[in-house]
């Protein structure tokens, strides 16, 4: 079979190695699509902390099965599946409360673990989740993604008749401000400084999308909610001007969400924010739970993907996708590797 493997920074090589069989308890998984994600970014050009080379990336993919092994009922043959992110213990004090994506020996699949660009996977069946009948590839792609989204509203604890604004029009923005709507929030506003990606994000029905180059995000909030204040602001930037900005127009006794991948230290004024009471939540990725209400909410058509693939390019050309990633920063939301022919 064929892998894409980062063997250092900006290089990738096509390796060769035999298709793996799948023991009892694991499923092999065929690739169809695997999304290039942010972080795959950040590892390929080797500013992960943790990763290290060589490595197959990806953590983004639908695939098909193609064999289960032993004790392994939940899916056969044939099924269409995702593959959740986190290769977690099961038995520390984060996962026995549920929280499996920050497990005290977690591997990422993708970072710390080769991942899904590769032909076929073999995963431990707890990682697969079928996926319903019909459900498309490009949905089956997007489904970590908009679990991201999922648990950052649930992190939040967002209630119906809330007002949420997301920093940040991105994928994870786009997706987390869809989530927000379907859970019930009764106004959301999105802002970046990339036209195009807020232009993707009102055709996929987000209520209001405004661009901070034109407006202050204190007016554009105003705006918005018609002078009511916010119950909640994401982060889904991930630069240190936009935690603080959140910051800045969090009103007193609400929620400020770190969701993007923060790569930088950044400092704080507490008191600044301490004396408001605004309540800082933090969200690592997503867990099996949110995936499930993730797939729940693409198949209903909550959640919608006008315009978020941005292009594709078959696994043969994973450092050409790369690049295309690097000059287009401004307008990529997701890029898909196709990785069978019938993808």
């Amino acid at each position: 079979m064929k892998s894409a493997r980062t063997i250092a920074p900006g290089q990738v090589e096509i390796h060769e190695s035999p298709i793996p069989a799948a023991g009892p308890g694991q499923v092999l998984v065929k690739m169809l699509s695997v999304g290039i994600c942010a972080s795959d970014v950040q590892v390929y050009h080797g500013k992960h902390k943790y990763a290290k080379f060589p490595l197959v990336q990806g953590h983004e993919g639908i695939g098909v099965v193609e064999a289960a092994g032993a004790g392994v009922a939940h899916v056969k043959r044939g099924d269409y599946v995702n593959i959740q992110q986190q290769l977690a213990c099961g038995s520390c004090y984060a996962c026995k409360k549920g929280r499996h994506n920050v497990c005290l020996s977690l591997k990422g699949i993708g970072i710390l673990a080769d991942g899904l660009f590769t032909e076929y996977f073999l995963s431990p069946a707890w990682n697969v989740i079928k996926l319903p009948e019909g459900f498309g590839i490009d949905r089956g792609m997007l489904v970590e993604p908009t679990s991201v989204g999922v648990n950052s509203a649930r992190v939040a604890r967002i209630r119906p008749g809330e007002r949420a604004v997301i920093l940040g029009a991105g994928i994870i923005g786009n997706l987390t401000a869809q989530v927000c709507l379907a859970l019930g929030a009764a106004d959301v506003l999105v802002t970046d400084i990339a036209g195009e990606k807020l232009e993707i994000a009102e055709r996929d029905g987000i209520p209001h999308c405004l661009n901070t180059r034109e407006l202050g995000l204190k007016d554009a909030i105003g705006q918005a909610f018609a002078g009511n204040p916010p119950d909640l602001v994401f982060d889904c930037a991930g630069v240190p001007a936009s935690i603080h900005s959140a910051l800045e127009v969090a009103a007193n006794a609400s929620r400020v969400v770190i969701v993007a991948n923060f790569k930088e230290a950044v400092t704080f004024e507490i008191p600044s924010f301490q004396r408001r009471e605004i309540a800082i939540l933090s969200v690592m990725g997503t867990v099996k739970e949110s995936s499930v209400e993730a797939i729940e909410l693409l198949a209903k058509g909550k959640v919608r993907l006008d315009g978020v693939i941005s292009r594709r390019f078959p696994l043969s050309r994973m450092g050409e996708a790369y690049q295309y990633v690097d000059d287009n920063p401004a307008t990529v939301m997701k890029v898909a590797i196709d990785i069978a022919p019938d993808a």
